[in-house]
């Protein structure tokens, strides 16, 4: 009995020893860690997981790009060019007084996505012209103010003056879709590219035929900014617009799939 007693006795023993010790095996066993590493593999998931939803963040925008290009490729006939001329109009935005140039970003690119529908030459044209209807119309509507002096015998010609000009001037716009129709880069900065030096020599043309309207360049949108006006010192207006154009229609590349980027 005693010696019974004393076996329990070391029994309890060695058990009470490999308690004191089993915050040091525990960990080696591959059970509960340290809470300083078990924070880190939380803040290394949340991490993940933040990437992640990014990620995916970033493939829907690229999708709805995708998406909203291929809609207005897909417009045909009066509607194509309505949007068209509406583009131009919400380009005005960006010139003085107002200087809301983001929409830029946001109407150039659509120019290039109608052009995408315009299956021929005669559409890429009307495409551009009605898209500086738009403009020109919104930024010389003050050219009616002068027949206002005498309003009622001259108000009349208001429409004629400035949707006739209007419409003149918009021939260089159209010009500018035409070229890229006709040279048919490929889809991607290639196409922008090109788009942005065919505006530029068409605002060049502009100012120069018919003893010249280089009314409202694209480059003057940059007016309040002092650090981006000082450079038309070395490249003059016309450069800096050539810059304008490359970057904010830019965005035209998000939404054309990779597979297509040569056009058909």
């Amino acid at each position: 009995m005693i010696r019974g007693t004393g076996d329990r006795g070391n029994t309890n023993g060695r058990r009470a020893g490999i308690g004191l010790l089993s915050p040091l095996i525990v960990p080696i066993s591959g059970g509960p860690q340290a809470p300083g590493a078990a924070s880190g593999r939380l803040a290394h998931a949340a991490g993940a997981a933040r990437r992640s939803r990014a990620v995916q963040v970033l493939m829907t925008k690229v999708h709805q790009h995708l998406v909203s290009a291929a809609r207005l490729a897909g417009l045909t006939g009066w509607r194509r060019l309505a949007v068209a001329a509406l583009a131009g109009v919400v380009s005005v935005l960006a010139l003085p007084p107002i200087h809301v140039v983001p929409v830029l970003f946001v109407t150039l690119p659509m120019v290039l996505w109608l052009l995408d529908g315009a299956a021929t030459r005669r559409a890429a044209f009307a495409v551009g012209w009605a898209f500086g209807f738009g403009f020109f119309v919104a930024g010389l509507y003050w050219i009616g103010n002068a027949l206002l002096v005498d309003a009622a015998r001259f108000g009349w010609m208001i429409p004629f003056a400035v949707g006739g000009l209007s419409a003149a001037l918009a021939v260089y716009v159209g010009l500018v879709t035409l070229a890229v129709q006709w040279l048919d880069p490929r889809r991607g900065w290639p196409r922008v590219m090109v788009f942005a030096a065919a505006w530029t020599l068409g605002e060049m043309l502009r100012g120069w035929a018919l003893t010249g309207f280089p009314w409202n360049p694209i480059g003057t949108v940059w007016m309040p900014l002092d650090a981006m006006i000082q450079s038309v010192a070395w490249v003059g207006v016309y450069g800096l617009g050539l810059l304008t154009v490359a970057v904010a229609a830019m965005p035209a590349v998000l939404g054309w799939d990779r597979a297509t980027w040569r056009a058909p």
